[in-house]
């Protein structure tokens, strides 16, 4: 949100006989070295998600890293080797990056769901790879993430998959 006067936030104050009077936001600009100055609000929990997704389909750590909070903790199930409970930012990016095995191709692959109520949200990636020993042959598959975020930062992923066994086998143990 941009911080023209169509957007500013509208500040009352209070009187000591407890009518309120309309006060220019600018002491809340932070441009003009307002109180605003220096602080940022936090990302919604729906900005975090598509950020995450974005992250996650650009295959960029970075940036994934970026979004999650220090002491966050990733439960992966399965039985494949990023399957555990990973905890750090870098383990759980280690575990969601994860690359495939040597003869598997990642062929496509897109967010297809953003569900978001409060704190918590559902980010859902759709997944086509492919064998190289039979190119003709694509897999797809859903992976569903639970996310738990606080203050901009995620700080808690579940993943599901609709066929874990499907997901084991292509990314292998």
């Amino acid at each position: 949100m941009t911080n023209t006067p169509a957007h500013r936030v509208q500040a009352h104050r209070v009187q000591s006989v407890g009518v309120t009077e309309p006060v220019a936001a600018d002491h809340l600009d932070p441009s003009n070295g307002g109180a605003g100055a220096g602080v940022h609000a936090a990302p919604s929990t729906h900005e975090v998600l598509a950020s995450l997704g974005a992250a996650l389909l650009a295959g960029d750590r970075d940036a994934l890293e970026t979004l999650l909070a220090g002491d966050v903790v990733a439960l992966v199930p399965g039985r494949h080797r990023a399957a555990g409970v990973h905890r750090g930012p870098t383990a759980v990016v280690d575990a969601l990056m994860v690359a495939p095995p040597p003869g598997v191709r990642v062929v496509g692959i897109d967010v297809t769901e953003v569900l978001v109520e409060g704190s918590r949200g559902l980010l859902v990636i759709g997944i086509q790879a492919a064998l190289d020993a039979d190119a003709d042959a694509v897999v797809a598959f859903e992976v569903a993430f639970h996310v738990q975020c606080d203050r901009g930062l995620v700080i808690g992923i579940t993943e599901y998959a609709g066929d874990q066994h499907a997901i084991d086998e292509l990314l292998g143990t």
